[in-house]
C-alpha cells in the first residue's frame, strides 16, 4: 500500500471511528442532561449537592482510572503497530490486569480508611445526612475498584479500534442510568442511598460485558502470568507520570469543590455540579476526536512515520477547538434561558449561569491540550510533560484559596484556572517540539487559522448578546450555522482538510 493509499485508510478509519463516538455521545449527552434535571428535581438540591461533593471525592480516583486506561490503550496500540505479527499484545494485556488488580486493592484499602475522616473532619455536611453521604462514599470506591480493573479490556477495545461496541454498550449504561432516575421516583427508601446502589449495579454489569467481549471477539485478550522487568520498568514508568498529571487535574477540580464547600457551603456546590455537567459534556465532544484519532497517532509514531502523525495532531487540535467554539458561542449568548430550560425557573440561578459560561471559556484551552496530551502519549515521553503541566494546573488552588480570603466572589476559581490552562499551551507546545523534532510551526498550522475564525465570530457574539428578545435567540441559533461554519471551512481549514470535510459529508 503506497503512503498516499495507507492516509486514506487511516482517514477513513478516523472517520468511521468519530462517526460511531458521535452517535454514542448525542444519546449519552441527551440521556444525561435530562437525568441531572430528574435526579436534581427528585433529591433537591441539598442531596444533590452532597451527591456530587461525596463522588466527586472518589471522582479523584475515577480520573485516574480513565487515564491509566488512555496509557495502558497506548501500549497496546503501540504493539498492534509496531508489530505485524502481534506476538507481544497478550504479554503487555496480562501484565496490565495483574498491576490494575494490585493497584485496585491498595487504594480500596487506603479509601476507606482515610476519606470517611476526610469526610467527617472537613467537609461541610448536615448531620442527619451523613450516614447517608459515608454510603455514597463506599458505592463510589466500589466502583472506582470495579472500573480499575476492568482497565485492560477497556483500552483493548479502543487499541482494536471497535468503537461500534464501544459505543452502544455507552449507550446501553446511559439508558440504564436514566431508568434509574424513574425508579428514584418510585421508591421510598433513602433516595440518595438508593441512587448510589444502583449506579454501582449498572457499572457491575457493563464491566461484565467488556470482559465478555474482549474474551469472545478479541483473541489476542488472553491473560497468563507475565513477568518483564524491563517492560514492566516501562509501563510503570509511562503509567505513573501520566498519573501524575490525572492526579493533578482532579486533584484541582475536586479540590475546588470542596474548597467552595468550606468556604460556601453544599448549595453552591449543587450550582458548581451544573456547570461541571456542561463541561463534562462539551469535552465529550473532544474526547470523543482524541479516543478516535489516538490509536491511529500511536501506530504512526510506533512506525516512525513523524510527519504523518503532526498532520494528525495539528487537524485534530483545529477540529477539536472549532467544534466546541461553534457550539459554545450560541450557547454562552442563551446560557440563561438554557439553565432555566434545562433544569426549571424553580432549580436555576444567576450563579449557575456564571459559573457555566466562565468555564466554557476555559473549555476553548482544553479543546487545544487535549491533541497535545495524544500526541506526547503517542511518542511516550511523557514525564517533563506531565510535572510542568502539573505544577501550573495545581497552582490554581493556593491562588484560589488567596483569592477567596481577600472577599473576592465564588466564581472566580473557574476565572483563574481558565487563566492557568491558557498559560500551560506555551509551555505544553514547546516540549512537544522538543519531543518530535520535525520542523512545524503551531503557530501557523494551528493558531492563524483559530485566531482568523474566532476574532470575527466573538466580535458579533458580543453584539448579539447586546440584543434582547426572540430576535437574539434567533440570531444566536444562526450565526454557527451561517457565518461560523462558512468561516471554518473556507479559512481554518487547509486543502487537504477540506477534502476530508468534503468526504464526511459525501458518505452514503
Amino acid at each position: 500500500m503506497s503512503d498516499k493509499e495507507q492516509k486514506s485508510s487511516n482517514n477513513t478509519k478516523i472517520l468511521k471511528n468519530t462517526i460511531f463516538l458521535y452517535f454514542r455521545m448525542i444519546v449519552v449527552s441527551l440521556v444525561s442532561i435530562y437525568t441531572v434535571r430528574v435526579v436534581l428535581n427528585v433529591l433537591g438540591q441539598e442531596d444533590y449537592g452532597i451527591y456530587n461533593l461525596i463522588a466527586g471525592v472518589v471522582g479523584f480516583l475515577n480520573f485516574i482510572s480513565a487515564t491509566l486506561t488512555s496509557a495502558t490503550q497506548r501500549f497496546l496500540s503501540f504493539e498492534l503497530g509496531k508489530d505485524p505479527k502481534k506476538n507481544k499484545f497478550s504479554g503487555v494485556f496480562s501484565i496490565s490486569i495483574e498491576i490494575f488488580f494490585l493497584l485496585a486493592i491498595s487504594l480500596a484499602v487506603f479509601s476507606e480508611i482515610f476519606l470517611p475522616l476526610l469526610i467527617k473532619a472537613k467537609l461541610v455536611i448536615p448531620g442527619n445526612r451523613l450516614d447517608a453521604a459515608l454510603c455514597v462514599l463506599h458505592f463510589s470506591i466500589a466502583t472506582f475498584c470495579l472500573d480499575l480493573i476492568t482497565i485492560p479490556f477497556q483500552a483493548a477495545i479502543v487499541a482494536y479500534e471497535r468503537m461500534s461496541f464501544y459505543a452502544y454498550l455507552s449507550i446501553i449504561e446511559a439508558i440504564s442510568k436514566l431508568v434509574i432516575v424513574f425508579l428514584l421516583q418510585i421508591i421510598n427508601d433513602d433516595k440518595l442511598i438508593v441512587y448510589a446502589y444502583l449506579s454501582f449495579s449498572i457499572t457491575l454489569i457493563i464491566a461484565f460485558c467488556r470482559c465478555v467481549f474482549c474474551k469472545r471477539k478479541l483473541p489476542l485478550c488472553k491473560f497468563s502470568f507475565q513477568w518483564d522487568k524491563n517492560f514492566n520498568k516501562r509501563f510503570a514508568s509511562f503509567i505513573g507520570w501520566n498519573s501524575f498529571g490525572a492526579i493533578t487535574s482532579i486533584f484541582t477540580i475536586q479540590g475546588m469543590t470542596m474548597i467552595i464547600n468550606i468556604f460556601f457551603g453544599p448549595i453552591v456546590n449543587a450550582a458548581k455540579a451544573i456547570a461541571d455537567k456542561i463541561n463534562s459534556v462539551l469535552l465529550s465532544l473532544v474526547s470523543n476526536i482524541i479516543l478516535a484519532a489516538s490509536p491511529q497517532e500511536t501506530k504512526l509514531i510506533a512506525t516512525g512515520n513523524k510527519q504523518h502523525a503532526l498532520q494528525v495532531f495539528c487537524s485534530i487540535s483545529k477540529l477539536s477547538f472549532f467544534l466546541i467554539f461553534t457550539i459554545a458561542i450560541p450557547v454562552l449568548i442563551l446560557m440563561p434561558k438554557i439553565i432555566v430550560l434545562w433544569l426549571g425557573a424553580k432549580e436555576s440561578s444567576t450563579l449557575m449561569v456564571i459559573f457555566s459560561r466562565i468555564t466554557i471559556i476555559g473549555i476553548l484551552f482544553s479543546a487545544l491540550e487535549s491533541p497535545m496530551s495524544m500526541l506526547v502519549r503517542a511518542v511516550g515521553t511523557i514525564k517533563k510533560y506531565q510535572i510542568s503541566s502539573g505544577i501550573i494546573s495545581i497552582s490554581a488552588i493556593p491562588f484560589t484559596i488567596a483569592a477567596y480570603k481577600l472577599g473576592a466572589p465564588v466564581y472566580s476559581f473557574s476565572i483563574i484556572q481558565s487563566i492557568l490552562l491558557f498559560i500551560s499551551l506555551f509551555v505544553r507546545i514547546k516540549i512537544i517540539k522538543e519531543l518530535i523534532s520535525e520542523p512545524f510551526s503551531y503557530y501557523d498550522l494551528v493558531v492563524k487559522p483559530i485566531l482568523t475564525v474566532s476574532i470575527p465570530s466573538i466580535v458579533l457574539m458580543i453584539l448579539i448578546h447586546m440584543i434582547h428578545g426572540k430576535i437574539q435567540t434567533i440570531l444566536a441559533f444562526l450565526l454557527p450555522l451561517l457565518f461560523i461554519c462558512p468561516l471554518v471551512y473556507y479559512v481554518g481549514l487547509t486543502v487537504q482538510e477540506k477534502k476530508y470535510v468534503t468526504h464526511l459529508f459525501k458518505r452514503d
